[in-house]
């Protein structure tokens, strides 16, 4: 039997007569992978983490513009109740729906029909061409 381990040392020949898997255990690459794998069980659930708070975060911050959106609108519709309840605006619904007037006004009634009757007669004849057939004209006069 020839003896192989003529150059070893004695920590390296008793290493050598560990089994396979005890030898495995204490090496560096064994230990490498164990921090590898530990390192990505912690980096996973902290990635997971983080995005779920910007979301959170980003979720927060459109409620808060809904939010203040929604306080304006109340404060529109308060303005406009407040008008709706007021003297000027029950004397201006008085004055349009139910014809009411004040003491010593007078109420002048417009016909419709003929403001737009005169309105449309008032229509210079040129106005009634097509717009093509005016800048014809205006260019080629």
């Amino acid at each position: 039997m020839i003896n192989y381990s003529h150059g070893l040392s004695a920590a390296d020949r008793r290493q050598s007569n560990q089994p396979f898997w005890r030898r495995f255990l204490m090496s560096q690459r064994f230990l490498t992978i164990v921090f590898l794998v530990i390192l990505i069980a912690i980096i996973f659930p902290l990635v997971r983490s983080i995005s779920q708070r910007r979301a959170v975060e980003q979720e927060i911050s459109d409620m808060k513009k809904d939010n203040e959106a929604y306080q304006n609108k109340s404060q529109e519709l308060k303005e406009m109740i407040d008008y709706l309840q007021s003297d000027i605006s029950l004397e201006e619904q008085a004055r349009l729906n139910l014809g009411l007037k004040k003491t010593n006004e007078n109420v002048v009634v417009v016909n419709r029909q003929k403001v737009i009757e005169v309105s449309t007669s008032t229509i210079p004849e040129d106005s009634r061409v097509a717009n093509w057939c005016r800048w014809l004209k205006y260019f080629f006069k």
